[in-house]
């Protein structure tokens, strides 16, 4: 895990009987408390992702392993 490339998708899903298509964002974050500089910066562009591919206070949902927890900064 610690090792792998990580990184992010974000689809858009129609739906029978939803008037608009619904983006879900798919991510696996790095993992380990020295890579929290890291994560912060996965964090980053995760929100550059967020803010080009959906439209603001529109429904998206975003899953995966964010790899963070209360206490660290990139919660």
């Amino acid at each position: 895990d610690c090792l792998s490339n990580k990184g992010a998708q974000i689809v858009r899903v129609e739906v029978p009987g939803i008037p608009f298509s619904i983006p879900i964002l798919n991510t696996h974050m790095q993992s380990g408390g020295k890579y929290e500089a890291v994560r912060i910066g996965q964090f980053r562009v995760l929100s550059e992702m967020i803010d080009r591919y959906t439209v603001p206070n529109d429904l998206f949902f975003a899953i995966g392993d964010f790899n963070t927890f209360p206490g660290r900064g990139s919660y």
